[in-house]
């Protein structure tokens, strides 16, 4: 069975579903590949930008941060609330896309989610991301998944 076979194109209730996980999202684990070509994954603190889309604030220092500074290529995981006796039908969002350099006008955006992130966010070594979303993967529950367009996800957080 073909992954198109599986994946269905996700309707308006799981679009925002989708919208949901995105921007209550707290922590999100952030995916890059290295510069020796492995994968690597970080906990990131995630926040939404004026436009929708998720912002990241991470240090040049650490590993994630270099290689999203040289490629920019990234994926993210959003969960929703886990039950605890069926973990496989949490609901959980995969977006797939481009981090860029984010305007200094989202500071206000990033700190009014994650306003702990005051203490650090001006260290020089700190790069506040816009992520461009070029696909997203809902998984609703065990055995659905549906696939979300930029458009269904972002300008409506």
């Amino acid at each position: 069975m073909s992954d198109q076979q599986v994946r269905q194109i996700a309707n308006d209730q799981d679009a925002a579903l989708a919208r949901q996980l995105l921007s209550h999202a707290k922590v999100a684990a952030l995916a890059v590949i290295d510069a020796e070509g492995s994968p690597f994954v970080a906990l990131t603190a995630p926040a939404i930008a004026s436009n929708g889309a998720p912002l990241v604030l991470v240090s040049s220092l650490s590993t994630h941060g270099k290689v999203l500074a040289a490629a920019g290529r990234v994926s993210m995981l959003f969960s929703g609330v886990e039950d605890p006796t069926q973990p496989m039908k949490t609901p959980r969002l995969t977006i797939q896309g481009l981090a860029v350099e984010a305007p200094s006008s989202e500071r206000s955006s990033y700190l009014s989610a994650q306003p702990n992130a005051d203490l650090y966010i001006d260290f020089g070594d700190m790069q506040l991301y816009t992520i461009e979303v070029e696909i997203a993967h809902l998984v609703v529950g065990f055995g659905r998944a549906v696939s979300l367009s930029p458009e269904q996800l972002i300008n409506k957080c």
